[in-house]
């Protein structure tokens, strides 16, 4: 479970959750981690809304281990490798 770092709704999936977080102002609260991979993957793939909630929902469940129902959003091996790399693209 995550809470919200604004209003403290509590969630149990990481795309809802991400969601969630990006549309209120409580983004600018989240763990360094997120933020920085949000960074990292709109480098990556050109920035937009659609990157950065994708990215929160990675964080979630590469760091806080929360489910995804949604497999578009499922992070793959290439973004757990990422967190488990100390925020660096694998090679």
């Amino acid at each position: 479970m995550l809470r919200c770092p604004e209003c403290d709704c509590e969630f149990y999936d990481a795309l809802e959750w991400a969601g969630h977080v990006f549309s209120c102002s409580s983004q600018w609260k989240l763990p360094y981690a997120a933020i920085e991979y949000a960074h990292a993957m709109c480098k990556r793939f050109m920035g937009c809304g659609e990157v950065c909630i994708t990215a929160f929902a990675h964080f979630a469940q590469a760091v806080c281990h929360l489910p995804c129902k949604d497999a578009a959003y499922r992070i793959d091996p290439e973004g757990q490798g990422w967190f488990d790399n100390n925020g660096k693209w694998k090679e």
